[in-house]
Order: C-alpha cells, then sequence, then structure tokens
C-alpha cells in the first residue's frame, strides 16, 4: 500500500444517469494516488454496470455490491474497505474539481497535526459548466464542535463531501444506519468531539448537484429530525444539550410564527400543524420541558 493512499468512498443508489459524469471527475484528479470504494446499495438501474466498467478500466475502482440498506450503511461499508490515509467521500451525482484531492493533501502533508481540510463549493443541476452560488457561506463559519451543535441546518451545513479526513478519525466513527436524513450532522458532531485541527480551503473544489429526487425533500425529514435529536442527546453533555434544546426550540417556533404572520393564518395553517407534530416529537422524547409554555406563546390567541 503506497503511502499517503486516499480512500474515495461513494455510495451509488439508482444515480446511473450521473454516476459516469461523477467517476470522471475522480479520474480526472491531478493527484494519482487514490482507491475509489464503490458501494452499489441494491440499485436496480444500470448502476451495475457502469460500476463494473469502471472496475475494469481502472484498477484503482474497487466496488462492492449490497442490498439495500441506505447511505449510512454504504458509508460505513466503504470505511471498512477503506485501506488510506486520508478518507474523502464522494455522493454518486456530485463532482470533484481536478485539484481536489491534491490541494487537500499537500495542506495535510504539511501540518502533520491537521486532521481536516474543508473546502468551498458551487452548485448546479445539469451542466458542470452552469454553476450556482452556494447554499451557505462556509467562509462565514468557525469550523468547531459548539458550531456544529448550534448552527447546524440553521447558518450552515456541511456534507461530508467537502472534507477529506484523515483516517484515524473514524477509528470509533460510524454513520448511524438507522437515519436517512441527518446522519452527516451526527457523523461531524463524533468527529468534532476529538477536537480536531480543521483548515477551510476557500476554492471551489467540489460542485454539488441540485435536482428534484434530493433525500431532503423526504416526508420522513421529521422524523430523522426527532431521531437525530435522540442521538444527540447521547453524544454530547448534558449542559450542553440542555442549551441546544432552548435554543433550537425558539428558533423553530419563531419561523414558524413569522411563517403564520406572512400568511395571515395561525391554527389552520400546515407551518402550525407542522409545529404541532415536531412539538408532539419533542415531548415524547422528553426533549424539553419548556417546549409547550414556548408554542402557547408564539400561537394562543
Amino acid at each position: 500500500m503506497c503511502k499517503n493512499l486516499i480512500s474515495i468512498i461513494v455510495p451509488c443508489y439508482n444515480q446511473g444517469e450521473f454516476l459516469s459524469t461523477t467517476l470522471q471527475s475522480v479520474i480526472n484528479q491531478s493527484y494519482s494516488e487514490w482507491e475509489c470504494i464503490l458501494i452499489n446499495d441494491g440499485s436496480t438501474d444500470n448502476t451495475a454496470g457502469i460500476i463494473a466498467h469502471y472496475v475494469e478500466k481502472d484498477k484503482r475502482f474497487i466496488s462492492q455490491t449490497n442490498l439495500n440498506s441506505g447511505v449510512s450503511a454504504s458509508r460505513n461499508s466503504g470505511l471498512n474497505l477503506a485501506q488510506g490515509d486520508y478518507i474523502q467521500f464522494l455522493d454518486a451525482d456530485d463532482y470533484l474539481l481536478p485539484t481536489k484531492l491534491e490541494d487537500s493533501l499537500n495542506l495535510l502533508k504539511e501540518d502533520d497535526k491537521l486532521d481536516i481540510v474543508i473546502s468551498n463549493f458551487r452548485m448546479f443541476k445539469d451542466s458542470i459548466n452552469n454553476t450556482l452560488d452556494p447554499f451557505c457561506d462556509l467562509t462565514t463559519i468557525e469550523f468547531n464542535l459548539n458550531t456544529f451543535i448550534f448552527e447546524w441546518n440553521y447558518s450552515f451545513s456541511l456534507p461530508m463531501h467537502f472534507a477529506m479526513l484523515r483516517t484515524e478519525l473514524f477509528n470509533n466513527v460510524r454513520f448511524p444506519e438507522h437515519m436517512t436524513a441527518q446522519e452527516d450532522w451526527m457523523v461531524w458532531v463524533s468527529i468534532f468531539k476529538q477536537n480536531p485541527k480543521v483548515f477551510f480551503l476557500n476554492k471551489e473544489l467540489i460542485l454539488y448537484r441540485l435536482h428534484p429526487n434530493s433525500r431532503t425533500q423526504s416526508h420522513d425529514i421529521i422524523e430523522d429530525q426527532i431521531k437525530a435529536l435522540i442521538l444527540l442527546k447521547e453524544l454530547i453533555p448534558a449542559n450542553k444539550y440542555n442549551d441546544f434544546s432552548i435554543v433550537t426550540t425558539e428558533r423553530n417556533l419563531n419561523k414558524i410564527h413569522d411563517l403564520n404572520i406572512k400568511y395571515n393564518t395561525i391554527k389552520h395553517s400546515n407551518a402550525y400543524k407542522i409545529g404541532c407534530k415536531i412539538e408532539a416529537g419533542l415531548n415524547k422524547i422528553g426533549l424539553l420541558k419548556l417546549s409547550q409554555k414556548l408554542i402557547t406563546k408564539h400561537f394562543k390567541k
């Protein structure tokens, strides 16, 4: 095994129409010492054929086929197979700019205390030549545990493939396989509990694809948020979790209240109904004693 090998982990599920473009972005990397681990998560489209083509074309591609178990299980399979000193995740519909690996690795090699290099990004829909502004401004974010607890999904979110990480950060960390959303958040919290040294590289080295089949559009998103809150309670100290609970509930209820004022509806609005559903979930898991008081403050006439 070569020194400074980068393990690129690509979970693949029914994204055959995008996969060749994504894998070509791996081949186009200016740094060549990589392995690309393709986990076929029980795809029913042409994904298997595309994977077979690239495995035959370039021995640096490695594949494994699993029963359909979700993106977290696929990433965990990739982590279990990884032989590299560094981990680079990549979704099957996104795109690495040609110097993504090299630029990140150079920084990690220059400073042996550096654990993570986070790159900036742009977005695209149909063509990598027609990009859009990012969904959040990463230049304003201070990457530490408190930020990932208190600011996630509020001022920013960070898909895993925006970063390159030392493999040892995953020695005791895996993706929660019972979740279909918010799993990145849980992994970031687990990683930042280790107090890693981070460098933000303000170069747009990742292109993030926008399309209507995004997992974030799922009707199960509220359920996964509740699962994330339960897991978060296990990951962080009780005093920090209590602070997070109060801050988050105030933010959510203020947002719902603002929507109701904007559309001049209260009890019969979708926002109010969603808020009550979240409220019921929070009460069920014992998240907040103050939640009923807060929702009453915003909605009671």
